[in-house]
């Protein structure tokens, strides 16, 4: 057997495990209650400065606490950068470490919508929750940026019945991707989330990019066309890209800043 013949010989079993990883990962993920939740919240344009301003302080106090008693794993808030009334203003990401963070979350809810204090849930025209389990991450070794990590959260809807499908085809089609970002330095961190009891919600799937700093996310284009077309080498990988579209529809994509977040 030629080299070249053992080298894509390599890449189909290591994508043949791969997908099995996942798909056991994922079995293991819903014997539990989903234990992340994303809280996508809207308010008017003139309110964006003191919405802003409320999370980095009142909310991110809450937050803070509610980790350092170990209810909380980890939080981020992001602020999309821009006015875009087709999308959020902020996105809340909250992991919890069991089940008995949820129920309490939900007593806090039922107080502080969102984790905000009154004056500032007084902001929101609009929010949706998602129950999701996080099925892919990875963090790259700290890499020193010029500037704040800009973020891209890209939507997608998949078929609410075939979740088992989407998180296989990510692992052989969106997974590889990410890693060649990574492996470029461009991408410093990712999170996929699938969501549950997701039918009739505006989105499935949702995809959190960290980008190392401005100037990182600027070559997005170019290093997402370098690592495709590498991985196109890949029969596997090149039959799954051919029939992506089947799999799912890509959203509003929302670029994004980090206003709080712990631990990491």
């Amino acid at each position: 057997m030629n080299r070249a013949r053992l080298c894509i010989l390599l890449a189909q079993i290591i994508l043949l495990a791969s997908f099995c990883f996942a798909q056991q990962r994922y079995s293991v993920l819903k014997q539990s209650g989903p234990r992340s939740l994303l809280i996508a919240l809207n308010c008017k344009p003139a309110d964006r400065p003191a919405l802003r301003h409320a999370i980095s302080t009142t909310a991110a106090s809450e937050f803070s606490n509610l980790a350092k008693e170990g209810t909380l794993r980890s939080y981020r808030v992001l602020f999309n950068r821009f006015v875009d009334t087709e999308t959020w203003d902020a996105l809340i990401l909250l992991d919890f470490s069991g089940d008995a963070g949820l129920e309490k979350w939900a007593g806090i809810e039922a107080v502080a919508p969102a984790g905000l204090d009154p004056d500032a849930a007084k902001l929101i025209t609009a929010g949706v929750t998602y129950q999701a389990d996080l099925v892919s991450h990875q963090e790259s070794p700290t890499q020193p940026g010029s500037g704040k990590h800009v973020y891209m959260v890209i939507p997608y809807t998949i078929d609410p019945n075939s979740p088992d499908d989407y998180v296989k085809y990510a692992e052989g089609y969106v997974v590889p991707q990410l890693q060649g970002w990574m492996k470029e330095g461009v991408l410093t961190r990712w999170d996929l989330l699938v969501s549950r009891y997701a039918a009739a919600r505006p989105w499935q799937v949702a995809l959190v990019l960290e980008y190392r700093d401005q100037a990182a996310f600027g070559q997005r284009d170019a290093v997402v066309a370098k690592v495709r077309s590498e991985l196109a080498q890949n029969a596997e990988w090149k039959a799954i890209s051919d029939n992506k579209h089947k799999m799912r529809t890509e959203l509003r994509a929302v670029t994004a800043e980090e206003l709080i977040a712990g631990p990491r």
